[in-house]
């Protein structure tokens, strides 16, 4: 049964909401003790700043086929394969065929993904991504 492959923008509101409350939770404890405020203050904001980097790592934890992009690169983490990434100007070409879906890149060897191994829907949603950000 092919395998589904899990596309994670990282431009997101809820990505960029977690991260800057995690920073500023973080801060806070940090400020808190170096101040010797009570205990259970910085104990507290530190607990808070990890859950909300917990939060964003949690659905993609235990999923193999992860692959992140941003406005500048994508992040590919797939099972049986080394996790790599490369930023769009670095992308030569994408080629959807009958066998699967083949990305080009620069100072990387190309990377074929067969549609034996992965849905077809991921391919295609990985294929039109690419296509739009090159």
């Amino acid at each position: 049964m092919p395998e589904s492959i899990r596309i994670q923008d990282l431009t997101s509101k809820r990505y960029k909401v977690l991260v800057g409350l995690g920073i500023i939770f973080i801060v806070l404890a940090l400020i808190f003790w170096s101040l010797n405020f009570h205990s259970l203050s910085y104990y507290l904001a530190a607990v808070f700043g990890i859950g909300c980097f917990f939060g964003l790592s949690s659905s993609t934890f235990t999923t193999g086929n992860v692959i992140s992009y941003d406005s500048y690169g994508v992040t590919l983490k797939l099972v049986g394969s080394k996790t790599f990434g490369f930023r769009f100007s670095e992308l030569k070409d994408v080629t959807f065929t009958d066998k699967g879906l083949l990305i080009i890149i620069e100072g990387i060897d190309a990377v074929k993904l067969s549609r034996k191994r992965y849905q077809e829907e991921s391919l295609i949603n990985l294929y039109n991504l690419l296509k739009a950000k090159n």
